[in-house]
């Protein structure tokens, strides 16, 4: 496919995302801003102020958390006039379409647009494939289906898609003598010493599809129509006259279990065969090595150690370390981040941002008015859930994949009120997604920046308390035989046992706030994924909390100890941490 005809399919993705609302599909936009022929636009009179431009317009857009776009409220984002043309040029002309020859006129502006202003002009062929798709369209803008209404916009877009599909560019032999390289029509009636068949497969050649959109075989055959197996005849007669035709002739094909020879060669094969003839075959087995090097410890530098020193940990980065120190090495030290992604379906992860801001409005709102009753509590959590949903289903409607995450967030969220009012209902709110920074004691000498987010502060029965929302099924904890790590051994296997330390770090944290020792506050993960909502604490009410607190600050020290002293970042033992990385690319081990 050609680069032309992939813009115009993009064009048409975007066109048929949009909605009653005139809200478009926003991976769909971005994927059509990003085309080459688009992002290279010169409206400035200098292509790379446009690619600037998108490119910030992608990075503001992504932090709305947002899967639709209406072209007003982009257009308010960044506030740029290069930004309107693109779309007054590209997309506002498709708003209305009165029959097929209009729209067909409107690809054919949209594609001279191109060629005006984009550096499209620069690619050696680009100026063959434009006319060919405006002379296609013509072609249909001057038949008799030129006035043709659709009641669906979408049949539009099928309708020229699938005609201009079909067309094809001649690749003339270049030169015209000693070796050529030509498209197999073009080898019609000629004759050659030597023939080299490439790619002949049965998926690649002959090139025929057995049904078409427009005109079924069935109705080419009544009407005197030629339909596919005329077609294959044709490529039949034209294979066998260049074969023959040629002194010596090699094909090459792919043989495997998905593929294997083309049909046509297959028949001409048997045809020599039966004639007594003998073919040589030969077959090559290609052996490539794509593995990569074993993933080697990545040294720490003096300069290295000195910044780990003034770095600022939270409860994350610690688990990210012993997780993988490659992995932690290439985060926060050479800060190559994660670029965010519109996709077409919601993730956990949003789904987990969503649920987290509908509670934390929620309880806001409960720190300045207090609780009433259970009825009125689920009517209010419930209003604000749909306002936040609101955000990130604008166009929403009852159906689809979008009414069932809308529909069991605010199960969930209803789910969540009767939890609260049958387990915490005489829990006093203190504050709700509140950042704390302290200075843990690493040596006399040497205290390590911390930060801590808590969801939620409560006192329970005079006790303070930091909650955790987890919309996973499993709470983040630490291992209940985490007295038993033999800290002799290196950090690799006994930082998979400890569990997590977010709790105990939480607890050291907002110590300083109230005034209290850190195993005096306690922690609690409320499990929201679980099918039926949970709380767990850390400490119970039998614990020993000052010996437990004692073990967690030392687990903690020996964890900073191994990350500001030890001589090398190394690769985890196992891959279980490795399919879903996103440095997998960079660290080149082998899944």
């Amino acid at each position: 496919m050609t680069p032309i005809y992939c813009l115009i399919s993009s064009l048409f993705a975007l066109l048929r995302s949009k909605d009653e609302e005139n809200n478009y599909n926003a991976k769909e936009y971005f994927d059509f801003l990003f085309h080459p022929y688009i992002k290279n636009l010169k409206l400035s009179d200098n292509a790379e102020e446009t690619r600037k431009l998108i490119q910030e317009l992608y990075r503001e857009f992504i932090l709305t958390k947002k899967r639709k776009i209406n072209l007003m409220e982009v257009e308010k984002i960044i506030i740029h006039n290069d930004l309107k043309e693109i779309h007054n040029k590209t997309l506002i002309p498709f708003k209305d379409i009165s029959a097929l020859k209009d729209i067909t006129n409107k690809i054919s502006s949209f594609i001279e647009y191109i060629k005006t202003n984009s550096t499209a002009y620069m690619h050696p062929y680009w100026n063959f494939f434009p006319d060919i798709i405006i002379e296609k369209l013509s072609e249909i803008a001057n038949s008799e289906l030129k006035n043709i209404r659709f009641k669906n916009t979408n049949d539009y877009f099928d309708l020229i898609e699938n005609y201009i599909s079909s067309s094809t560019y001649p690749f003339t032999g270049s030169p015209v003598s000693g070796l050529q390289a030509i498209g197999f029509l073009e080898s019609r009636n000629l004759k050659f010493e030597k023939v080299f068949f490439l790619d002949c497969n049965d998926a690649v050649f002959p090139n025929i599809f057995k049904e078409d959109p427009i005109l079924p075989h069935i109705v080419r055959g009544k009407i005197g129509l030629p339909d596919y197996k005329d077609r294959l005849n044709l490529y039949s007669f034209y294979f066998e006259n260049l074969i023959y035709g040629a002194k010596k002739a090699f094909i090459f094909y792919i043989d495997t279990k998905g593929t294997g020879i083309s049909p046509l060669a297959n028949k001409l094969k048997w045809s020599i065969e039966k004639s007594g003839e003998k073919l040589k075959e030969s077959f090559s087995f290609s052996s490539m090595n794509f593995s990569t090097k074993p993933l080697e410890p990545i040294e720490k530098t003096n300069e290295i150690k000195l910044f780990l020193q003034n770095f600022e940990f939270s409860h994350t980065i610690i688990s990210e370390y012993l997780s993988c120190q490659i992995r932690f090495y290439y985060s926060n030290i050479l800060k190559i981040k994660e670029i965010n992604n519109i996709d077409d379906e919601m993730d956990k992860r949003q789904i987990g941002e969503i649920v987290h801001k509908i509670l934390e409005l929620y309880f806001k709102e409960k720190l300045k008015t207090g609780f009433s009753n259970y009825d009125l509590e689920k009517t209010n959590i419930l209003r604000i859930a749909k306002e936040i949903l609101s955000e990130y289903f604008p166009s929403y409607n009852k159906e689809g994949d979008e009414y069932l995450i809308y529909a069991q967030i605010l199960r969930r969220i209803e789910d969540f009120i009767s939890f609260h009012f049958s387990q915490d209902k005489d829990v006093e709110i203190l504050d709700c997604e509140t950042k704390e920074n302290f200075l843990f004691p690493y040596s006399q000498n040497l205290k390590i920046k911390f930060t801590s987010r808590a969801d939620r502060i409560d006192r329970i029965k005079g006790e303070i308390v930091i909650c955790d929302y987890k919309t996973s099924s499993k709470p983040a904890m630490p291992n209940k035989n985490i007295e038993k790590i033999d800290f002799n051994e290196d950090i690799i296997k006994w930082g998979k046992t400890i569990g997590s330390l977010q709790l105990p770090i939480y607890s050291i944290a907002f110590s300083n706030r109230f005034n209290k020792k850190s195993y005096e506050i306690n922690g609690s993960i409320i499990l929201l994924g679980k099918k039926n909502i949970e709380k767990t604490m850390l400490f119970k009410d039998n614990d020993e909390r000052k010996e437990k607190m004692d073990l967690y600050q030392k687990i903690l020290s020996k964890i900073l100890e191994d990350i500001l002293n030890s001589p090398k970042f190394k690769p985890p033992e196992d891959d279980s941490q490795c399919q879903n990385c996103p440095y997998i690319t960079i660290c080149g081990k082998n899944v």
